[in-house]
């Protein structure tokens, strides 16, 4: 996601910046700083949960500059499957 890509992202950039020295795990914190579409975003993130390859949660802390709103979580589960595992992801606004 660092790099400029008209098919993947639009023609965004995005940087990441770790703000914790943990980047994995309860309590990390990340910065994103960027473009898509040609609009500036800057927004952090925050672990609020994390239950090792089950469950992650994150959401946005501090002031935010998105595209379309200005506060958001996310859920990402895994569960094993028979051929793998299964992953879901959950988006609240």
């Amino acid at each position: 996601m660092t790099n400029s890509s008209m098919v993947m992202m639009m023609g965004s950039k995005v940087h990441l910046s770790y703000l914790t020295k943990n980047k994995t795990g309860l309590g990390s914190i990340y910065r994103w700083t960027g473009s898509m579409m040609g609009m500036k975003m800057d927004f952090t993130v925050e672990v609020t949960k994390w239950i090792e390859g089950t469950e992650k949660v994150w959401e946005t802390i501090g002031p935010t500059k998105l595209i379309i709103y200005s506060w958001y979580r996310m859920n990402l589960m895994v569960r094993p499957i028979e051929s793998g595992s299964r992953s879901r992801i959950i988006n609240q606004l």
